[in-house]
């Protein structure tokens, strides 16, 4: 287990509860959100090492462009925790523009579970 602080930022539920239940035992604490804009009040707080961020929300266009938003403001917070994208509707292009704008790492859903361990 590592002694990191998870956050899970995704629009459905069920694949917060499985991505919590995959990796609960890798990470000291996970929070799940539904929305990023439940997310600054926890980054303000400084107690997470790194966030799981789903790239697509409440936008009708499934471009990552809510994600790459929040990934930007996430970033620009001091001490800023690791941000690994997640998204059902990627591409290469979509996976360049997240890790130019600071992500870690990029997954696409489906995902594989040792995959996505070692990845966040």
């Amino acid at each position: 287990m590592y002694p990191y602080k998870l956050a899970i930022i995704d629009d459905n539920q069920a694949v917060l509860d499985v991505l919590k239940l995959t990796l609960e035992g890798e990470f000291e604490s996970i929070v799940t959100l539904s929305h990023p804009s439940l997310f600054p009040s926890i980054l303000n707080e400084g107690k997470i090492d790194a966030v799981l961020l789903d790239m697509n929300f409440h936008s009708p266009e499934l471009d990552g462009a809510e994600g790459i938003c929040w990934l930007k403001y996430i970033k620009k917070h001091p001490n800023a925790p690791a941000v690994v994208m997640m998204t059902a509707f990627g591409n290469i292009d979509l996976a360049v523009t997240a890790l130019q704008e600071g992500a870690e790492d990029f997954i696409t859903k489906p995902w594989d579970n040792e995959e996505l361990i070692k990845k966040t």
